[in-house]
């Protein structure tokens, strides 16, 4: 844009462009940020900061209410976690509930998840085990304890019609069994993706590491 409309002299534009690695959401995939972007209107920014600011926030009042945003959200996470921890001490409340969510596979790694995780976390990771329905894999190298593998990833639409493919590299590491995917999604919303999940099951990997099942 810079180049076409003849920009290089805008500094606000330039200054952008050089610390784009600072915002740009493919440079900043690989840090955590609980799903929180921009793009996402339901789970993103602006509905983290629903009923807290507004366009006439000063910059004193934002950081105030920031602080109380985050404050209600840890609120509403603790007392998640609280009332499941409630219901599995209670096995009859527990089964009920999570009675709609049922296993979707024999692969022992989702029943860790649902352990782990409240039935909204539990849902998204159900989401990822559908998806990975659509996946095909191919192992391209391997070196000592290092397995490289790429993932094609078939998207589709809302009525299962074709979208597009999207090919992700994976690597898993015998050794503590460390799988990584370009795809970062475990990185930027700490939720194990597909990809990683088609893997597991090629590697007959039975438990998963208690480092891919993040605290809610």
């Amino acid at each position: 844009m810079i180049k076409d409309y003849n920009l290089e002299n805008n500094e606000w534009l330039c200054s952008l462009f050089n610390d784009r690695k600072r915002w740009v959401p493919l440079y900043v995939k690989v840090i955590f940020w609980g799903g929180m972007s921009t793009t996402q209107r339901s789970e993103g920014m602006n509905a983290f900061f629903d009923d807290y600011v507004n366009s006439k926030t000063s910059l004193w009042q934002f950081v105030e209410q920031y602080d109380n945003a985050l404050k209600s959200k840890i609120e509403k996470e603790n007392k998640a976690d609280f009332d499941s921890l409630n219901a599995k001490e209670n096995k009859a409340d527990f089964d009920s509930l999570n009675a709609s969510y049922k296993l979707m596979t024999a692969f022992y790694f989702e029943r860790q998840f649902r352990e782990s995780y409240t039935n909204a976390m539990f849902k998204l990771i159900q989401v990822e085990l559908h998806n990975m329905l659509f996946c095909n894999h191919l192992l391209l190298k391997t070196h000592s304890t290092m397995s490289m593998f790429s993932v094609t990833d078939i998207l589709r639409g809302k009525c299962g019609e074709l979208k597009r493919k999207v090919v992700y590299k994976v690597t898993y590491d015998e050794v503590g069994c460390d799988i990584q995917c370009s795809c970062h999604l475990f990185e930027f919303r700490g939720i194990f993706c597909r990809h990683g999940m088609k893997i597991l099951i090629e590697k007959d990997i039975k438990e998963l590491p208690s480092r891919y099942i993040m605290s809610r």
